[in-house]
């Protein structure tokens, strides 16, 4: 069972990070601000249902959005 999903910032590396993920409907479900002191950092998915969701990921500099399927 995934729990845990992994974002790599290739752009940065360092910095505050918004990180969204929106069920099919457009719900939110999840919103917090992560520091990334490192390239890359691993955020819990454990409370979300198993499905499909978008997730967006802002910084001062980018937008980015991706699917999340969650077994």
């Amino acid at each position: 069972r995934q729990r845990q999903m992994c974002i790599r910032d290739s752009y940065n590396g360092e910095g505050l990070m918004s990180v969204s993920i929106y069920d099919v409907a457009g719900k939110l479900i999840y919103n917090k601000d992560h520091l990334f002191t490192t390239p890359q950092k691993t955020i819990s998915v454990d409370g979300i249902s198993s499905g499909v969701y978008l997730v967006r990921l802002q910084t001062n500099k980018l937008y980015y959005f991706t699917k999340l399927i969650k077994q």
